[in-house]
């Protein structure tokens, strides 16, 4: 283990590039969003010994940004989320249409936010005033909502002391695209999350979604991107909407694996230019359950 500089230290990644260099690294491969854009700023730099299979700096930057992720898709023909960000001047006049378009409720979430921290639900007019005047914040329209009485509280007998939105069967496609802009395979799948994380991940066998990824996965090649594209996708009445981009592998990769998407393995073998690891022998499954697994602590024998 290497205690690193923190993602916006000047130095992380200069201290990155010296690990890389120390242990002859191949790629680098970030776990975490706020690791991205400093990772890809410095992979692209030719003097730098990092190497990350990831899209360009300017489509790593713009995915972690979900305000400017919806301005960036429009422009390509990529059907995303209507998506008005607080930062905007005219932000309450968008907000006004997004209403007349799709009403309550609405999403809010922090343009660079991962993992779910500071997603919330708006259901009322009380509520977005206040989220309007926030900044750095993202309204979305809440596609393919779950029932009303999910989205309200009963505190008439005290408040929960846990309490959050179910989010079961959550659609989302994983892409990969190599570095020479070859399209590898997908996977069209679902996510049940609880406070952030995956507890499941099923196959998804939706034709529609399936031909929605194809066509999408084929333009975001077209413009550029590299690497790993996962999208976290909703259903309206009448069309599929992308609502999130990440530019890395997800904390579900070893639960698709399990489904039958290999993907780091595709994924090191474009970029190192052979197979570096062995495939997955085992047969696909339909559902994978994620369960905590609890480890004893017990004193050092050195003390």
């Amino acid at each position: 283990m290497v205690l690193l500089p923190s993602t916006d230290d000047p130095g992380f990644p200069d201290a990155v590039g010296a690990i890389c260099r120390e242990h002859e690294v191949d790629l680098v491969l970030p776990g975490r969003d706020p690791d991205l854009v400093a990772l890809a700023d410095a992979a692209a730099d030719a003097r730098s010994p990092i190497r990350m299979p990831c899209a360009p700096p300017h489509l790593v930057a713009m995915a972690r940004d979900k305000g400017r992720s919806a301005q960036w898709c429009a422009a390509h023909g990529i059907p995303f989320a209507d998506s008005v960000s607080t930062d905007d001047p005219d932000a309450p006049a968008q907000v006004a249409g997004l209403l007349r378009t799709w009403g309550y409720p609405l999403i809010c979430k922090p343009r660079d936010g991962s993992a779910s921290a500071g997603v919330a639900a708006v259901v009322d007019e009380g509520q977005l005033t206040v989220v309007l005047s926030r900044p750095g914040l993202v309204l979305q329209p809440f596609i393919d909502p779950p029932a009303a009485e999910a989205l309200s509280l009963d505190g008439s007998a005290g408040w929960p002391l846990f309490w959050e939105i179910p989010c079961p069967d959550e659609p989302a496609v994983m892409g990969l695209i190599g570095p020479d802009g070859e399209i590898g395979p997908h996977l069209c799948f679902t996510a049940t999350h609880r406070l952030g994380r995956n507890e499941d991940v099923c196959l998804s066998d939706d034709p529609e979604l399936n031909d929605f990824a194809c066509v999408t996965i084929e333009r975001f090649r077209d413009a550029g991107w590299r690497g790993p594209l996962n999208m976290q996708v909703r259903r309206s009445a009448d069309a599929w909407y992308i609502i999130e981009i990440n530019a890395r592998f997800t904390g579900g990769t070893a639960g698709r694996l399990h489904l039958g998407l290999d993907e780091v393995r595709w994924v090191l073998s474009r970029w190192i230019g052979r197979d570096v690891m062995p495939p997955w022998v085992h047969p696909p499954v339909r559902r994978v359950n994620r369960y905590l697994q609890e480890f004893p602590v017990r004193p050092s024998s050195n003390g």
